[in-house]
C-alpha cells in the first residue's frame, strides 16, 4: 500500500517522461510516461482516472497493482549477461556491496537511491577488452582494485553517484558528481540523444557517447 501513496498532491500536469519527483511512503519513486496518448505508471499500470480530488489530496486510478522492485541496483546489473564484465569490476573493486542491499532492510537514503553508468560488454570488446581479466591489466596500477587509489577503483567510482537520477534527471542537472574523488560528468542534450563528457578540453574536440 506504502508504494501506492505519495505524500503530495500530484495533478497529471507533474507527469513527465521520468520519475515523479516526491517518493512514495514506501521510500522509493514511481515514474511515468505517455504511451500512445495513455499515461503509464512504472511502464504498465495505464491511468484510468486523472485527478480525482479530495478533501485532503488527489486520486489517481489505475488498472494494476504496482509491485516494489525486488533487486538492488547490484543484483540487477548482474542479472543482465552483457554486463558481466562491469559485473566483476564492481565486485573487485567492492562497489558491488555499496550497490547491493536486501530487501526489507532499513538502508539510508544514500545507498537506496544511486546512479551507475555502465558499459556493456559489447562496448569493452570494441576497446580490445575481452574480459575481466583485460580490464584489470589495463587499469590497476597497484594490482589491488580495492584500493582507493588504485585506478581501476577510480575508474569503477567514476561511473556511479549518489542518488537515483533517471535520464531527464541527468540531462537538468548537466553535471553529475561521482563516487571518485572530485570528478564529475557533463551531460547535455543533441537534438534527441545525452551526450557525456562531449566538451573541448585544452583546445581539442572530445565527442562524447551517448
Amino acid at each position: 500500500m506504502r508504494y501506492h501513496i505519495i505524500r503530495d498532491t500530484v495533478a497529471s500536469l507533474r507527469f513527465t517522461d521520468g520519475k515523479i519527483k516526491t517518493p512514495t511512503l514506501f521510500g522509493e519513486f514511481l515514474y511515468t510516461d505517455v504511451r500512445n496518448g495513455i499515461v503509464r505508471v512504472n511502464k504498465s499500470a495505464l491511468i484510468s482516472q486523472m485527478n480525482i480530488q479530495c478533501g485532503n489530496g488527489i486520486v489517481h486510478t489505475i488498472n494494476k497493482v504496482l509491485v516494489p522492485p525486488a533487486k538492488s541496483l547490484a543484483e540487477t546489473i548482474e542479472s543482465n549477461p552483457r554486463y558481466s564484465i562491469f559485473t566483476q569490476a564492481l565486485k573487485a573493486t567492492g562497489f558491488y556491496d555499496t550497490l547491493y542491499f536486501q530487501r526489507g532492510q532499513t538502508v539510508s537514503t544514500e545507498k537506496r537511491f544511486q546512479t551507475a553508468i555502465i558499459e556493456s560488454d559489447s562496448v569493452f570488446n570494441a576497446e580490445g577488452i575481452a574480459d575481466f581479466n583485460a580490464l584489470k591489466a589495463r587499469y590497476s596500477h597497484t594490482g589491488n582494485p580495492r584500493n582507493p587509489s588504485d585506478s581501476l577503483w577510480l575508474y569503477v567510482a567514476y561511473h556511479l553517484s549518489n542518488g537515483g537520477n533517471y535520464l531527464e534527471d541527468v540531462v537538468g542537472l548537466s553535471t553529475l558528481y561521482t563516487l571518485a574523488p572530485k570528478e564529475i560528468i557533463n551531460a547535455k542534450l543533441v537534438g534527441t540523444r545525452v551526450l557525456l563528457n562531449d566538451a573541448v578540453f585544452n583546445g581539442v574536440y572530445e565527442p562524447g557517447p551517448s
